[in-house]
């Protein structure tokens, strides 16, 4: 269960003070929740600490404030900006994507014999670290979402003892829940192995009585998210009719992971992630973990683009920050690479360099949280086209990236999503501005017949979406 707590702030406290005159401070302090709503005052319910989007300094919390919790374990509670707390009930879009997995589900008469068996495998690289800490700190929730909203849930409490031993041990490459009598939501098993090659491996099961009862049939497609209800790091996957789901009745379900190269209708528009691996550790050596809320969003924008390579002529990119401020667009017209009959070798290589200022208020850091890449790929018989990304501050020597081959023959349409694990993050620097820079490299090999991988949707143009995590400086 999260916990959510808001604290009044020497600021805050100012601010109520400057509000109705620094001559008159003790007045000041008694009209700011005194549970009376005084001239100036957005709200006032005289109770600073329980959440209900109603700041210490009487105003409506910022959008995406932590708020009061609804008892739902798969809901986002919010504040909207505008005073209301809202309980969201669909999937987080900053998940590790594992493209391997299984979802089997019973749902008998007998409600003893239900089951559910949960498995995601190939996730990207990451360290045990990056688990949290189950044995005393951080619990974690499975969410199964459809086109709707959500399906079913469970949850695990950090720490407890089951049959008079921890109910979560620390192993060699995460940590391990194992419960027998299944006390929480049904559960019995949470295996969190972590790799550092995308190999990491969640795997969840449960049954009996206390497992919620599944709406079987579900809809298509289906989202499974594994979630660290503390920090915010999470797993998914996904399961589409027909072709991934092998059976799903009334009372059973069972079903691959979806094969990649396939967009996701209702739920989300990511297909997969690959082999994200980070590169040198964070300089502080840290693992960062993500703001509740960020800056006010009317100062945050995209101060100047810079970009070379044989990919981007002078021309072909424009930039902007996405509606709500989270994160900017970059379209690219023109991005792709050919190999084939009479075409010259050095078009099988093409490549793109983008440096982006971003402009922040001073005591404010971000950092690189999920980068979208979609576009276009032909390719013959023996055949490989590979999409490289590789992201970094100027002048800091942590980075990270991301290679996606696909073999042929293959023509479709591709979208990526590449988000990068809390441990491997670097963020902008507090003393000076550097650049972002992010590096995007189409290469192609193989094959006797004519094939080419573009970065380019229907326009004609290619969006990288770039979402943004931020904290506050020390």
């Amino acid at each position: 269960m999260m916990i959510r707590a808001r604290a009044a702030t020497l600021a805050a406290a100012l601010t109520c003070v400057l509000a109705y005159g620094a001559s008159i401070p003790s007045r000041a302090s008694a009209a700011c929740s005194d549970g009376v709503l005084d001239p100036g005052e957005a709200c006032d319910d005289g109770n600073r600490l329980d959440g209900d989007c109603c700041s210490s300094a009487c105003s409506w919390e910022a959008a995406g404030s932590a708020c009061g919790d609804d008892g739902e374990r798969c809901t986002r509670d919010v504040c909207d900006g505008a005073g209301a707390c809202v309980h969201d009930a669909s999937p987080l879009t900053t998940c590790l994507v594992a493209p391997k997995g299984k979802l089997q589900i019973s749902n008998d008469a007998d409600d003893a014999k239900d089951k559910l068996i949960l498995q995601m495998q190939n996730a990207p690289g990451l360290t045990p670290a990056d688990f949290g800490d189950p044995t005393s700190s951080d619990g974690y929730r499975a969410c199964l979402f459809g086109p709707d909203g959500l399906l079913m849930s469970a949850e695990i409490s950090p720490g407890g003892t089951c049959e008079g031993k921890p109910c979560w041990a620390e192993t060699t490459g995460g940590y391990t829940y194992k419960d027998k009598n299944a006390t929480q939501d049904g559960l019995t098993l949470l295996a969190l192995k972590a790799s550092a090659k995308p190999k990491t491996k969640i795997n969840a099961m449960g049954r009996g009585a206390n497992l919620a009862d599944a709406p079987l049939p579900f809809p298509a497609p289906v989202m499974a998210q594994i979630v660290n209800g503390s920090t915010g790091q999470c797993f998914e996957t996904y399961f589409l009719e027909p072709a991934a789901v092998k059976r799903n009745t009334a009372t059973d379900y069972d079903a691959k992971a979806a094969a990649p190269g396939f967009e996701i209708p209702g739920i989300a528009d990511v297909i997969r992630q690959d082999d994200l691996a980070p590169g040198t550790p964070s300089p502080n050596g840290e693992e960062p973990r993500a703001a509740a809320s960020g800056p006010d969003p009317t100062k945050v924008f995209v101060d100047s683009v810079t970009y070379a390579g044989n990919g981007c002529p002078d021309g072909s990119i424009v930039a902007s920050l996405t509606p709500d401020r989270s994160g900017f667009v970059l379209l690219v017209d023109g991005f792709a690479a050919s190999r084939g009959p009479g075409v010259p070798p050095t078009e099988a290589t093409k490549s793109c360099q983008v440096n982006l200022d971003l402009k922040l208020p001073q005591g404010w850091q971000y950092s690189i949280g999920t980068i979208d890449h979609r576009g276009t790929v032909a390719i013959p018989k023996k055949m490989k086209a590979t999409q490289r990304a590789t992201y970094y501050f100027e002048g800091d020597g942590a980075f990270a990236s991301a290679d996606t081959t696909f073999a042929g023959p293959a023509d479709k349409r591709y979208l990526i999503r590449d988000t990068l694990p809390f441990s491997s993050v670097s963020w902008s620097s507090c003393d000076e501005r550097r650049p972002l820079t992010i590096t995007t490299e189409l290469h192609l090999k193989g094959g006797t017949e004519a094939g080419a991988i573009s970065a380019d949707t229907i326009d004609g143009k290619i969006a990288f979406v770039l979402g943004l995590r931020w904290r506050r400086c020390p």
